[in-house]
């Protein structure tokens, strides 16, 4: 069953509002996880409930003016200078300077409309990256670990055989 027929069965508001909520609550249990490998970390922004809330608020000011954008627009302003106000806190205080998690709430709070507007491909995508991004971020970090003991001579040979090598 593909979203359009749902749509015969439930309104369009209650799937949209259960999809923001579910993604949202999706986003906030991975970033929940990840904060508990942090132990004692006393910086940390929000976890489960707050991006199911961001969600939930992104979706609520986007449905009472879906054409102007106008509600929602002064809401994610007024997010983006609390996120930044608790961003500022964080580097002036505890000196910790990543806005992944900042990123991550304002995409949580644009899911109303991508998930209203946009098929149901593009918003899984959305998800799926966001989530995907966010969990790989050790794997990541362990690359450029190994990256950066690699001398820049040896990458340069590097990219210069991969250059050279004839396409199959």
């Amino acid at each position: 069953m593909d979203m359009e027929q749902l749509y015969n069965y439930l309104p369009r508001e209650l799937v949209t509002f259960v999809l923001v909520t579910l993604f949202s609550l999706l986003i906030g249990l991975s970033q929940r996880r990840i904060s508990l490998k942090r132990e004692g970390e006393t910086t940390l922004f929000g976890t489960d409930r707050t991006f199911t809330f961001i969600g939930i608020l992104g979706y609520l000011l986007y449905i009472l003016d879906p054409t102007d954008m106008r509600l929602f627009m002064g809401g994610g302003a007024v997010l983006g200078v609390l996120l930044g106000l608790n961003y500022y806190v964080k580097q002036s205080q505890f000196h910790v300077f990543g806005v992944t998690t900042i990123i991550i709430a304002l995409i949580t709070y644009c899911m109303a409309p991508i998930v209203a507007t946009q098929p149901s491909w593009f918003y899984v995508m959305v998800i799926v990256t966001v989530l995907l991004l966010t969990e790989l971020k050790h794997t990541f970090t362990e690359f450029a670990d190994y990256a950066g003991e690699i001398p820049c001579y040896q990458w340069y040979h590097i990219a210069y055989v991969a250059e050279q090598e004839p396409d199959s």
